[in-house]
């Protein structure tokens, strides 16, 4: 006997699509389910945002650059796709460098506050100097982070200038 998967071509080549009204429907939506064209507002099938970040921004983003380049044909679609999830990515990068700065910058208080009693006489300023100088010494993050962000950054640039040579050829 056959494996359903040794039965799966033979099964696809005598398909002859939904037979119910409602199948009809939902596959009539198939070449616009997802981004600029998308006629459900469904989520795009690639892996932005993460599962704990707001999605419904991800598409508002995606939505007003669509709106910003129109794009054309697919391949100026996937470019705009591409620079949504750059510019989603720098975001990212920038909350998550201002969050280990927040963090190393209460602990930094909280050790003032144990040597000293209080953080009076205190400059913020100086509060936020240990805290970076503290990562520096002891952490690669603040450089990573830095460094993904300027790969960021040029994707951005590349994507950009991409997308901007194929409008002018239009």
């Amino acid at each position: 006997m056959n494996t359903r998967s040794e039965r799966a071509p033979g099964n696809g080549k005598r398909s002859r699509g939904p037979v119910a009204a409602e199948g009809k429907a939902r596959s009539a939506n198939n070449s616009t389910g997802y981004g600029c064209y998308a006629a459900s507002g469904q989520q795009p099938p690639y892996p932005l945002p993460f599962k704990k970040e707001d999605g419904a921004a991800y598409q508002e983003l995606l939505s007003r650059l669509c709106r910003d380049f129109l794009p054309a044909n697919s391949l100026e679609y996937a470019l705009v796709r591409e620079l949504c999830a750059v510019e989603w990515r720098i975001t990212r990068n920038f909350s998550l460098e201002t969050q280990i700065l927040n963090g190393q910058i209460a602990a930094e208080c909280d050790a003032i506050r144990r040597s000293q009693g209080s953080l009076r006489g205190i400059d913020p300023i100086d509060a936020t100097a240990f805290a970076i100088q503290t990562l520096v010494d002891n952490s690669p993050i603040l450089p990573l982070c830095g460094r993904e962000l300027a790969r960021l950054q040029r994707a951005r640039r590349e994507t950009l200038n991409t997308l901007l040579s194929l409008r002018k050829r239009r």
